[in-house]
This record gives structure tokens, C-alpha cells and sequence, in this order.
């Protein structure tokens, strides 16, 4: 929260504005004894600044009361404070009030302005010597720096000059041109602080290594970029698939295959294929239906498929050909459900388990069931409406069972166990057999469903969930040209065992950086000097560079 004032005839505050309630002019108020001082330890200097840029002014000063050495200093209030070059008046700047001052982005006809602090410390107050700017044309063509992102449509990206641009130019499209198939740039839009620049071309890139081209933009000064500029960037999409086969499951179903198919591809780490079956008629087959889609689910392809089946009626499912949770101390399952008929499929209704060992489904139509021989059991209340996709996802640690519905901890149970329990059946998907030898028919679909003999971390969990829902773009790597326009460095390569990735770079030296996120705001953290550097792999993304 933030409260300002107003006074009798001026403008209501609007959105953004700075409150004028300050330490400055709280001070006096909040502050009673009396005898303090104020000192200057480093005094405002004059400042050169190059047109286009912004300059920063620094004021070290400390406080204290007449006298007395003990207890705390008196608060000190600082106001900043300009005025035009040649000018005695001087006025306050709104929001100014640290130690140091970040000027707008100058001008030349800011040559000259003069800037100076006044200080408030309990009863005392001063005001320093005035500070002059002093603004030099800018005569550097603009470079490049990075991209920052790539729009999920493939026909958008956004980038960064290392100063302001003029808006004529940079705002052309046909001055950006993405290769390979020499895509040319329809559109282009500067953000307020003119540095940031998102372009809008007329078809789709490649995933993978690209080249943007720039020519023709100019600086807020007039200066041309180099001939041939442009940036080097390659780019894969965030899948939900990808995201799953990282953290390695033994068994992944996807349920891609085409209608009459008889055979479930598993993309998990034992590959052993699954079956389509039906007891009401022999071998499935895969019906092909409509998984988890674009728009709602962009992590997804635009055709993607689910397992599709149909209850007591049908009494089809899939067996996964072996028994993955016998005998296990840990253990995650994942998968994608959209029910049809909740309210009339009945009771016992499986999902993905395995009879005597992990049964998993419907307990009854609004509640999911885990049960366990060897630890303990967690029925989750589930009451979204049929007929839409949810991602659900069990942790067994050995200590607690915890169900997880779109990326959620809904509850948990503690029980400590070295084995979850063991049988000879296989694990079945959608019936054949999960809370009883045999049946327990599903209606519905189900997809993706991973089966991992490890407790994943709840974070990728969640990560997985983001992935499904909201997808989006890696860039692997970006680099400027010609090399001497900033924003190229060291080459980093990485490697990864388990949740570990080790970083390394060429040439050595400097020090490794990461940050959640490319913004214009972006702030960089060290992750220390040693190279190779080992991290840790976390719920969200993280961006690495080398700083040298």
C-alpha cells in the first residue's frame, strides 16, 4: 500500500506517480530531539554524460546529534533537487529521494543543468552545492546486445540496442530479416524506454539456428548500425513432453498413434511398448481422439492424441507389459484426464495402477484413491466438471503419499515404508484390472502418462504442469555480429547427471551469472568464479551468461 496526498486545486494523482508523503517531509515530525548535524563525506560532482544516456549523481553525507556519540543517528531525508543551466531557481524532483539519482535519458540541451540535494536530519537541515551536467554528442553507432525472447507463434521475437533508438527507423520492419527462408519483418514496436524492440515477421522460423539480419536503424543521434548487423540465435520450444522425457521416466505413454493402432509407443527409458486391449473384444485398438491442445494448452502439438475408452460398455485399456511399481521405495506417476461421465461411470474406476500393488482411479466418481500394501493410502476429493483436461500427478517418498492436481499439493498422508508393496500383475491404464484382478473401466481419456521409480521434486511437478499449459520458447544461445558489436563473449557448453548441471566456458576466467527471466529490467547474480560451476536444477527457468 502507498499513501499520497494532493493539494486544493491541483490534478488527482494518477497511476505510476510517486507518493509525496517522503522521508523528507516526514522527518521533522517523527523525529524530537534536538542538536543534530549533518555531514558531507563525499560531495556532488560535476558530471560528463553522453547524449542519449543516462547519467547517475552520487551524494555520500551521514548524520548524528551534537555532542552525544551514543545511541541511534537521527534519520536522514534526502530531496534532489535541478534547475535549467544559468538558473538560481531550483525545484524539487518528485520520487528523488536516495542517495544517488538516476537522470532521464539526456539531451544536449541538457548541457549545463545543475543538480543538489537538500538534507533533513532531525531538527537540522542543508542544502549542498550544486552539481552541472555537462552532455556530449553521441557520434557511436548503436549495436545490437541479445534477444530476449522468441514469441510461441515463431513470428515474433524481441531484442535489445545498448542505447536509445530512433523510433522512424527501428520501427520499420523491412530493416529485419530472420534466415534461413530470408523472412523480412512486417512490423516493429519500441517500448517507452527505447532500447527494447519486438519485430513481427510474415511467416514462421526455424527451430533451431537462426540469423537476424538489421539494417538501415539509426540512434536517437542519427548514427547508423554497422552494415550487416545483426544477431546469431538458436531456439527450441518448451514442450510438456520434453519436460517429462528430462527428468527421465521408465515409462512415458503418449498415446500418438494413429486410429486401429494395437501397440502403445513408450518413450520412457525401458521402451517396453504397451498393448491396446479389450476384454469384450481381444486388441484395442487406439482410437486416436483429442488430447490436450493449442490454444488452451500451448505445451502441446496441435494434433496431439490421447487414449481414448469407454467404460463398462467398451471395457477397453492398455497394458503397460510389466510390472513397473513392484518393490519400489519411491515412486511418481503423471498423467493428463478429462472424464465424460463422471456421475455414471460408477465406482473402482482405474486410471493407472497396478492390481495389489499401487491401485490408483476412481474410488468413487468425485474422489481419487491411492492405496498402497506396504504405505498407507490418500483419497483427494476431485470436483472439476467433465469434460476438461487436468494434469494430476502422485509423489510417494517413502514418507508421504502427496497428490498434486495442475501443479498443486491438494494433500497428503505420512507413512514410512522401504517398499510399497509388490504382484505379478503389469501396470494397466484405463481398466483391465487397477483396484481388482480385473475390470474397473474407465470412461474418458487419459494422456501422457509417466511412471517414474523415484520421487520427482514437487518443483518439476509444477514445471511440468507450466510446460503442458503454457509452453513456450528456450533460447539456447545468442550472439552478436559482427563480433565486435557487444553482446558475444564466452561459448558455454553443459552437461547434466541427475538434477545437476555443471557449466563450463571458453575462454576462461570471469565469473558465471544467471537470472529467472530476460526483461528490461533483467538483474544478473553471481553464481561464482569456478569454472566448470555446478547448479542445481529449479521449478522455473534460469538463464546463464559469463561475465568477463
Amino acid at each position: 500500500m502507498a499513501v499520497t496526498y494532493k493539494l486544493v486545486g491541483q490534478a488527482d494523482p494518477v497511476a505510476g506517480d510517486p507518493p509525496k508523503i517522503t522521508g523528507f517531509e516526514l522527518a521533522p515530525y517523527a523525529q524530537g530531539l534536538n542538536g543534530a548535524n549533518i555531514t558531507i563525506t563525499t560531495p556532488l560532482q560535476n558530471t560528463n554524460a553522453v547524449q542519449s544516456r543516462s547519467a547517475t549523481l552520487t551524494l555520500g553525507a551521514t548524520s548524528g546529534y551534537n555532542g552525544d556519540n551514543s545511541g541511534a543517528s537521527p534519520g536522514l531525508a534526502y530531496q534532489w533537487q535541478t534547475a535549467p543551466a544559468g538558473s538560481t531557481t531550483f525545484t524539487n524532483i518528485p520520487g528523488a529521494n536516495g542517495a544517488s539519482y538516476n537522470t532521464p535519458f539526456l539531451t544536449l540541451a541538457d548541457t549545463g543543468r545543475q543538480y543538489r540535494v537538500a538534507l533533513l536530519a532531525g531538527d537540522t537541515n542543508m542544502t549542498t552545492t550544486a552539481a552541472t551536467l555537462t552532455v556530449t554528442p553521441d557520434t557511436t553507432a548503436p549495436k545490437p546486445f541479445e534477444l530476449l525472447s522468441v514469441d510461441g507463434s515463431l513470428k515474433s521475437l524481441t531484442l535489445n540496442f545498448n542505447e536509445r533508438m530512433d523510433a522512424a527507423s527501428a520501427q520499420a520492419g523491412a530493416n529485419y530479416v530472420v534466415t534461413p527462408g530470408n523472412i523480412a519483418g512486417t512490423s516493429a514496436v519500441l517500448d517507452p524506454n527505447g532500447t527494447n524492440l519486438t519485430v513481427t515477421f510474415g511467416s514462421a522460423f526455424s527451430e533451431g539456428s537462426n540469423t537476424l539480419t538489421i539494417t538501415g536503424v539509426k540512434d536517437l543521434a542519427g548514427n547508423a548500425i554497422a552494415a550487416n548487423s545483426g544477431i546469431k540465435f538458436s531456439f527450441n520450444k518448451v514442450t510438456y513432453a520434453a519436460n517429462i522425457s528430462f527428468d527421465g521416466p521408465i515409462a512415458f505413454f503418449r498415446f500418438q498413434e494413429p486410429s486401429g493402432a494395437t501397440t502403445a509407443t513408450n518413450s520412457g527409458t525401458s521402451g517396453i511398448a504397451g498393448l491396446y486391449l479389450s476384454d469384450s473384444g481381444g486388441t484395442g485398438p487406439a482410437k486416436g481422439e483429442a488430447g490436450p491442445r493449442p490454444p488452451t494448452f500451448a505445451g502441446f502439438e496441435a494434433n496431439n492424441q490421447a487414449a481414448s475408452f469407454g467404460g463398462v460398455d467398451v471395457q477397453d485399456w492398455v497394458d503397460a507389459q510389466s510390472p513397473y511399481l513392484s518393490h519400489l521405495g519411491a515412486f511418481s506417476l503423471e498423467y493428463w484426464v478429462l472424464t465424460t461421465d463422471r456421475a455414471n461411470q460408477g465406482s473402482r474406476v482405474g486410471i493407472v495402477g497396478q492390481n495389489d500393488t499401487v491401485e490408483y482411479g476412481f474410488i468413487d466418481p468425485n474422489t481419487i484413491q491411492i492405496w498402497t500394501p506396504g504405505g498407507g493410502s490418500l483419497n483427494t476429493a476431485y470436483s472439476y466438471p467433465d469434460n476438461e483436461w487436468h494434469h494430476i500427478a502422485t509423489i510417494a517418498d517413502g514418507k508421504n503419499l502427496q497428490n498434486y492436481f495442475d501443479g498443486k499439493l491438494q494433500n497428503s498422508s505420512a507413512t514410512t515404508t522401504t517398499d510399497y508393496g509388490a504382484a505379478d500383475f503389469n501396470v494397466h491404464i484405463g481398466g483391465g484390472g487397477v483396484f481388482d484382478g480385473t475390470g474397473n473401466y474407465f470412461l474418458g481419456r487419459i494422456d501422457e502418462v509417466a511412471i517414474f521409480t523415484k520421487a520427482i521434486p514437487a518443483a518439476r511437478v509444477l514445471a511440468h504442469y507450466n510446460a503442458g499449459k503454457s509452453g513456450g520458447i528456450l533460447i539456447n544461445s545468442s550472439s552478436v555480429f559482427p563480433s565486435t558489436g557487444g553482446g558475444s563473449g564466452p561459448t558455454l557448453t553443459v552437461t547434466r547427471a541427475a538434477n545437476q548441471l555443471t557449466i563450463g566456458w571458453s575462454p576462461a576466467g570471469g565469473t558465471l551469472q544467471s537470472t529467472p527471466s530476460l526483461t528490461s529490467t533483467t538483474t544478473w547474480t553471481d553464481v561464482g568464479a569456478g569454472n566448470p560451476a555446478t547448479v542445481t536444477i529449479g521449478s522455473n527457468n534460469q538463464f546463464f551468461r559469463v561475465k568477463q
